[in-house]
């Protein structure tokens, strides 16, 4: 079974807290398909076929100790 083409944007962006004070306290912003693209990720051999991701942003803070 041949899928079509797609494309994906991804982003990410951090930031290191301990420039300000916050010694050890790192955070980041994590973005996939930016766009929402729909598509198909992949097909079993039953013509059972997934489809991918939708958009998700997700934050985290880590602490370093």
């Amino acid at each position: 079974m041949k899928l079509p083409a797609y494309t994906l944007f991804d982003a990410s962006v951090g930031y290191d807290l301990g420039r300000v004070g916050l010694k050890g306290v790192d955070v980041r912003l994590n973005a996939n398909n930016l766009t929402n693209e729909t598509y198909v990720a992949c097909c079993a051999s039953l013509n059972f076929c997934y489809l991918g991701e939708e958009r998700n942003v997700s934050a985290t803070v880590s602490y370093q100790f």
